[in-house]
């Protein structure tokens, strides 16, 4: 009997020095074919591939394009029974053209889309028609059941699936469907020859908070034992070329922060790899001010904190279901001062009930307590969270396909809302150049005894039509005292500099050069 190929079509069209392997930019590619081939009859039934398809452009711009015919070969030289694609909102216009030209060019081909996209599976077929499967949350038991009945074609009763049938939709009911994650197996060790640059791991899935933007808290909240989370942190850290490792639970040390044996072993494993290898984690304010964060991380040891703060302003935390993070920025002022370097601060705007007076305010007391790498990201009302469901009745002015970015709020007009995402375009673009800077303890000093007024002189210089280039330019200049060549926009600018940080910050504000 002849065996059916499925192949997994995904492409990522970041940075690839950051983040080199393939395993970590398909991962839930990985993780399905991993468990699928636990199962003896689809394993005896299936072949199952993922191509790196990422040095090919996306397919957006049809036929008459040589790039678009090689992306297509690419594809179908492999001869698929079945296409899966993993929709993200920032692949799925893309991967929605290149389905309906595969379909075209091989009509006998299915097609499943699965991902964070297909929430609201109605409302997605209506916006992307070309796929003929949708599987709407966690994949693994959908996907086992599609390849199941998939001679007969009958995806009936299959919980959280979508399908066409005689050129009409079918939604099945959504029901909780979900694997023991403990069963999926290690696939990064099959891959670990070809695992080098940067990476991350989660040791869960779903999260316990429920913030009203995040899809994240719609799974159930799962951990993986123990023993796996050593297992495959053990093959990442000890047997691979990578150099940074991320761990991107959305609170690591709420989750393991009293298992002194587990993070014991973790650090072993991290101070075997040398001074070259970063471990990096997430975590949520409320914990960074909580006892002993100081020995917690020095005995990881930690390189970076990434902290989801995403306001500092109590009435838009909790108009988003973040009460529990409400606290503002008293956790940050409890951080002891040598710490606060090493931590990256996450934030989002348009928040509602945030006004862009209140979100400078933020900015600006988190550079004068010496929070200097900062990442603002803009809101998006996805569609499935609750955020999409209120949207209407909370005065939210949005994009309603892809990248569904957030135009306006009541507190928030569409001029101010652009405003301060250029403001936030050059925060974060700034923490990435300041990233390779040595001296991150002389920097911190510099923004302290700056109390903030960057955030005036960068909205100045956006005021008067100073594109990000120049503005970052004369930011950094007086930060280290150096010029960089090069555009930091596109990733061209050369360095970091020989030259330390300057000593601007520890002289008087009459002395200061500008």
């Amino acid at each position: 009997m002849p065996r059916t190929r499925l192949v997994f079509v995904n492409q990522y069209h970041a940075n690839r020095s950051e983040m080199s392997a393939a395993v970590f930019f398909h991962n839930a590619a990985y993780q399905l074919k991993a468990y699928l081939e636990t199962v003896p009859r689809l394993r005896r039934t299936y072949d199952i591939e993922i191509p790196d398809l990422s040095s090919l452009p996306s397919h957006q711009r049809g036929l008459t394009d040589e790039d678009d015919l090689n992306l297509l070969g690419a594809v179908l030289r492999r001869r698929p029974g079945i296409l899966a694609f993993s929709l993200y909102c920032w692949n799925s216009p893309a991967l929605h053209e290149l389905a309906r030209t595969l379909k075209r060019l091989a009509p006998g081909v299915l097609t499943v889309a699965g991902g964070p996209e297909v929430y609201d599976r109605r409302e997605f077929a209506a916006l992307f028609p070309a796929f003929d499967v949708l599987v709407e949350g966690d994949g693994e038991l959908p996907l086992r059941a599609i390849l199941e009945r998939l001679p007969d074609r009958d995806f009936r009763r299959i919980a959280n699936v979508s399908f066409r049938r005689g050129g009409r939709w079918i939604h099945n009911r959504s029901a909780p469907a979900v694997c023991d994650i403990d069963e999926i197996p290690n696939y990064y060790r099959a891959e670990r020859r070809n695992i080098g640059g940067i990476g991350w791991y989660l040791t869960t899935r779903g999260c316990r908070n429920a913030c009203d933007y995040c899809l994240w808290a719609r799974q159930p909240m799962r951990q993986k034992s123990r023993a796996k989370v050593l297992e495959e942190l053990e093959t990442l850290i000890a047997q691979t070329r990578l150099r940074k490792l991320i761990l991107f639970d959305y609170d690591l040390l709420e989750l393991y922060g009293a298992d002194h044996e587990l993070l014991e072993t973790i650090a072993g494993l991290v101070r075997r790899r040398g001074s070259d290898f970063a471990f990096n984690l997430f975590t949520n304010p409320g914990s960074i001010a909580r006892p002993g964060i100081r020995e917690l991380v020095e005995r990881l040891p930690v390189r970076r904190i990434t902290v989801g703060l995403q306001t500092g302003h109590r009435p838009a935390a909790c108009a988003v279901n973040r009460a529990w993070g409400g606290q503002g920025l008293a956790p940050f002022v409890a951080v002891p001062e040598d710490l606060r370097s090493r931590m990256v601060v996450e934030l989002m705007y348009p928040l509602p009930k945030e006004t862009p007076a209140t979100f400078r305010a933020t900015l600006e007391r988190l550079f004068g307590l010496g929070y200097f790498r900062l990442r603002v990201y803009h809101l998006m009302v996805l569609r499935g969270t609750r955020l999409r469901r209120r949207a209407s009745e909370m005065g939210l002015g949005y994009l309603d396909r892809p990248p569904y970015f957030c135009l306006e709020t009541p507190t928030s007009s569409a001029a101010q809302t652009l405003r301060i995402g250029r403001l936030g375009f050059v925060l974060t673009l700034m923490t990435t150049v300041l990233d390779g800077l040595r001296d991150a303890e002389a920097i911190r000093r510099w923004f302290v005894a700056d109390r903030g007024r960057i955030v005036g002189r960068i909205l100045a210089a956006i005021d008067g039509g100073r594109g990000p280039d120049e503005i970052l330019r004369s930011e950094i200049r007086s930060i280290c005292g150096v010029d960089y060549p090069g555009s930091f926009v596109l990733g061209e600018y050369k360095g970091p500099p020989e030259a330390p940080p300057s000593l601007y910050a520890l002289v008087d504000d009459s002395g200061r050069r500008r």
